[in-house]
């Protein structure tokens, strides 16, 4: 007997011997409160138990050793007086040289109630006082002590800053009934890695979990409620810094929104480490799935009917998007270009087939802006039935490099809203009738070319034959970008205006040839055009050429402009214009038109009173030659035009 005792007392020793302090307890990985199951609060026993029936009696009531006190539950009413005490026992107290001891809170059953001496002055030097049901501003902030704390069961709201920089807190238990956790309520509490958000909570404040970056579970128990949320903005969600999502304490990692569910708010999933996501109808709130970096695939269903700004912003490995309803999602308000999910470089899946050609179906009639925008297709066929498509929709689509059509002048009708609303604007190349089209010949029986219609396309040579109807004009920015395109034909009874930007930043265009049907160039028409040299000008009487039409041309050498009138500083800063030849029928010449042309040598002016001028000629060499009919020198010399001219020749 005393032998068997002997060694039974030997195994317990062994037992102890072996056992782990705290802290090795909670780093073990076997252990079930480890960061994803936090350590749960010793049970107070009746000692660490204390029942006040008056507030602001805690500290009287727990006596001198008060400090020494490391696991305590209330029972019963605190104030100011109260908090003011535990902040001193958590660490939080004015005087940080204290020593404290208490890391264990439970309040469950006590009440905040008004009245007593602050508890705390903040950063600003504003006194702090308890509220009624309420953990108030700064009630436990620094409170470096502090693991976990049970709230009362009848608080409402946790106030601003109310566990600000907690920087040993893991566990917090909300009870249901807390309606709004407010700004900075959690924030910088680097150990905090779960919490459990009940159903009652309606809103959470800006920053209420900012840098809480240990934070890696959320339990919640209805998906209904967690979607009808208020969150401020990014790091109101607890999801924020990658965490992942319990319901009922199961993981979510392949999300269904419920069909009840009509929107997803603001930031509901945002920075969230879920995988997958399934919404079948309704609105899709701002920033709803931003950041989700574990984000996959998603689901989007024929009801859905509007993405609000961001909501799939930086979901950088999203790269497959599955919808059954081709009409419908073209059909989708999308908000801006990361409200879409193909805007990550995402696929299209139609009916859970991959579509990188996408094919637009003939009763589709319109595309509402972004709806493919940053996507991964690869071609688009257009149909004739086309007849708008708003902005953005094919915004950096820069795996797009075909674009299809049947009917050229169908296309030529389009009504795009923006120069990415074109598909060719990423550089495609263009197919008629799956032919490449490089030669342009413009259809000669339409009304007009609308704007941005062959924007950033590949085109080398566009033709404009002469027109069955009269006033046909070329709309705003139509060829703009075209860096393939090197020469413009414009026939004698073609197009009646060329549109502002029309041809701008065409940086291979060389020569352009203007036919007498034309009446105007607009403004900044061909800016930007880097190598152009020649231009050929209509002998059209009203014939007149807008503000900054050649602005910037660097190649321009000669120009001949037999008629009408030059707007302000139609050809400023042509860097390599050396002649200008200014008909007799050319009636007025605008401001700073010639302006800092610093190779201009010679201007033949035909006109025998000479035009006024205001600022026509600045920055260039006043050594130039001006020629003139004869017998016009003197009053050239006498007007505006001697400014800027010493050399004044009459021609013969």
């Amino acid at each position: 007997m005393k032998k068997f005792l002997f060694l039974l007392t030997g195994l317990m020793c062994m037992l102890v011997s072996c056992g782990g302090g705290e802290d090795e307890i909670l780093d073990s990985p076997d252990n079930p409160n480890t960061p994803n199951n936090p350590t749960p609060a010793p049970k107070p026993d009746d000692s660490n138990t204390v029942k006040l029936t008056a507030a602001g009696t805690l500290k009287t009531t727990l006596g001198e050793n008060y400090l020494d006190i490391s696991t305590l539950k209330i029972v019963g009413p605190i104030n100011g007086n109260d908090v003011y005490c535990l902040r001193e026992m958590m660490g939080g107290g004015e005087d940080k040289s204290v020593r404290a001891n208490l890391s264990y809170l439970d309040l469950s059953e006590a009440k905040i109630v008004e009245g007593g001496n602050w508890y705390v002055i903040d950063y600003r030097s504003e006194e702090h006082y308890t509220s009624n049901n309420e953990i108030g501003n700064f009630m436990f902030s620094e409170c470096n002590l502090l693991r976990s704390i049970v709230l009362p069961n009848n608080v409402k709201s946790i106030c601003d800053y109310a566990f600000n920089n907690c920087t040993s807190l893991t566990s917090i238990t909300i009870p249901n009934g807390i309606t709004s956790i407010k700004y900075h309520a959690f924030s910088s509490c680097t150990a905090l890695n779960s919490i459990t958000i009940p159903n009652s909570i309606v809103s959470i404040e800006s920053s209420a979990f900012n840098s809480c970056n240990a934070l890696k579970s959320v339990y919640i128990s209805d998906l209904r409620t967690w979607c009808n949320i208020d969150f401020e903005e990014f790091t109101a969600n607890p999801l924020s810094n990658g965490a992942k999502l319990y319901l009922n304490n199961k993981e979510l990692s392949e999300l269904v929104i419920p069909n009840d569910v009509k929107e997803v708010k603001t930031y509901v999933f945002a920075g969230s480490a879920i995988k997958s996501v399934t919404i079948n109808n309704g609105a899709i709130g701002e920033n709803s799935f931003s950041n989700c970096n574990a984000l996959t695939s998603v689901s989007i269903g024929n009801s859905v009917t509007k993405i609000g700004k961001e909501a799939f912003y930086s979901c950088e490995a999203l790269k497959s998007v599955y919808i059954s309803d081709l009409k419908a999602w073209c059909n989708i308000d999308f908000e801006d270009f990361s409200a879409n999910p193909l805007s990550n470089g995402a696929i299209p899946y139609l009916n859970n087939k991959e579509v990188s050609e996408m094919v637009i179906p003939n009763d589709i009639t319109k595309i509402k802006p972004y709806v493919f925008a940053g996507s991964g297709i690869t071609s688009v066929t257009i149909p004739n039935s086309m007849t708008s498509i708003g902005g953005y929709a094919f915004e950096n689509c820069s795996v797009l490099t075909s674009v299809y059509i049947s009917d050229l002048k169908a296309w030529c009708h389009i009504n795009l809203e923006n120069p990415t609303a074109n598909p060719l604007s990423n550089g495609a190349k263009f197919y008629l009738n799956n032919k490449e089209v490089s030669e342009l010949v413009v259809p000669n029986d339409i009304y007009s070319v609308k704007s941005y219609t062959f924007y950033g396309s590949k085109i080398t040579k566009v033709t404009f034959p002469n027109m069955i109807f009269p006033y046909v004009s070329i709309g705003y920015s139509c060829f703009s970008n075209c860096d393939a395109l090197t020469s413009v034909i414009i026939e004698e009874n073609s197009i009646s205006l060329v549109g502002e930007y029309a041809f701008a930043d065409c940086n291979a265009l060389i020569s352009v040839k203007i036919g007498n049907s034309v009446g105007g160039i607009c403004s900044h028409a061909f800016e930007d055009c880097d190598f152009l040299i020649s231009v050929t000008f209509p002998n059209n009487n009203d014939f007149w050429i807008g503000t900054y039409a050649f602005q910037n041309c660097d190649a321009l050498n000669s120009i001949t402009i037999p008629h009408g009138g030059i707007m302000d500083y139609a050809f400023q800063n042509c860097g390599a214009l050396e002649s200008i030849s200014l008909g007799q029928n050319v009636r007025d010449i605008g401001a700073y038109t010639f302006n800092n042309c610093i190779a201009l040598t010679d201007v033949y002016c035909y006109m025998t009173t000479p035009p006024y001028i205001f600022r026509t000629f600045d920055n260039i060499s006043k050594n130039n030659c001006l020629y003139v009919p004869t017998g016009c020198s003197s009053s050239y010399r006498s007007s505006d035009w001697g400014k800027y001219f010493n050399n004044i020749v009459e021609m013969e």
